[in-house]
Parts: C-alpha cells; sequence; structure tokens
C-alpha cells in the first residue's frame, strides 16, 4: 500500500523550481534507450513493474506529479474529500511521467484527453464515475488494507501473473508511450513548436 502523510497524498511537483533551469528538465528526461523509463516515468511505471498488486491510498490533493504516481498503482481508494487532477498542461507541459500508460486502462479516450488537456481538478465521486479510482471510501488507508488483506488469501503467483497479463493486454504500448512522453516534453521544454 501507498499512501501520504500529512492533509495529502501529493500535490505533485513543484515544476517552476524543475523548470528555472531547463538542464535540471532535460536531466529528469533523459534515458539510454526511448522505450525505456526515465527517472520522472519510473515514478508511475516503477509500481507496474512490481511483481505484487500496489493499492494507492489516496486523500486531500492527488496532483500532476502525485496523480501520476497513483496511475500508477494496480487499485486507487481515495477519500470522498480527494481532488484529483493531471496539471502538467497547466505550465504548458504535457504528462510525462509515464501514468499515460495506465491512464488509457482507466478511462476512456476521451475522458483521459480531457484531464490531461483541461488539468481539470474532479473530485472522489466523479474520478469513481469515470473510472480514475477503483473506489470511493471514508477511510482510505483501511479500505486499503482490507484489498491487501483479500489478496493476501491468493497465492502470490496467481495475483502476479493475473497482473502481469492484464498490464501487458491493456498497454501494449508501454514503450511507445514512454517514448513520445519524453520526446515531445523534451521538444516542449526546447521550445519547439510542433
Amino acid at each position: 500500500m501507498v499512501s501520504g502523510a500529512g492533509e495529502n497524498f501529493c500535490s505533485g511537483l513543484d515544476v517552476k523550481s524543475v523548470l528555472a533551469n531547463k538542464s535540471n528538465g532535460l536531466k529528469l528526461l533523459w534515458k539510454w534507450l526511448p522505450g525505456n523509463a526515465n527517472l520522472a516515468q519510473i515514478v508511475s511505471i516503477g509500481w507496474r513493474r512490481l511483481n505484487v498488486p500496489v493499492i494507492m491510498a489516496l486523500h486531500g490533493k492527488c496532483w500532476g506529479g502525485g496523480m501520476q504516481i497513483a496511475l500508477g498503482g494496480d487499485f486507487r481508494i481515495a477519500s470522498p474529500d480527494s481532488s484529483l487532477s493531471i496539471m502538467e498542461s497547466r505550465w504548458g507541459l504535457i504528462p510525462d511521467m509515464g501514468g499515460t500508460a495506465s491512464l488509457l486502462e482507466c478511462v476512456s479516450g476521451d475522458q483521459a484527453m480531457k484531464l490531461a488537456m483541461t488539468s481539470e481538478v474532479i473530485d472522489a465521486s466523479h474520478a469513481l464515475s469515470i473510472g480514475l479510482v477503483t473506489e470511493v471510501s471514508e477511510l482510505p488507508l483501511q479500505a486499503a488494507t482490507v484489498l491487501a488483506k483479500q489478496l493476501l488469501e491468493r497465492s502470490p503467483d496467481t495475483n502476479r501473473v493475473i497482473k502481469n497479463v492484464h498490464h501487458k493486454i491493456w498497454s501494449v504500448n508501454e514503450r511507445k508511450i514512454l517514448a513520445k512522453e519524453t520526446l515531445n516534453q523534451i521538444k516542449i521544454i526546447a521550445g519547439e513548436n510542433q
């Protein structure tokens, strides 16, 4: 289980400080091969690559980089007071932390584009209605614990294979998505028009 300490799950990356020096942003985006995850993308993709189910317990703000982290989980349980947003377009950036692969598994294509293009902040009930979260609970950490106990009653090998199969079926283009996120973000940071 993954949860945030304090009043928010994670309110995101301090974009202004990272982009104060363009080389900082480029260091986060650098990778050996286009389809590999860079430092920014491993924040989301890393959770997906674990051989165990990952449950995110969300509360308060789950914005920008925080949303990208949450998207890396296999399950997202949000408190009713949660607010969720893919914030990157607010700063003239594209979502580039690997969450796009997961987002497309959760919501329809038009909803994914709307969330990414508008930076709209949505509440937990709206997130549930479009599939962005798995469940809404007054006590998300306790609900995550209940789910974790259910999963522990099953074979870890079975859970691992089910997770692997589902991610491979729904995200057959993960390497392509990672490459496109990075390439396009570098172009935007460098000031190139597309």
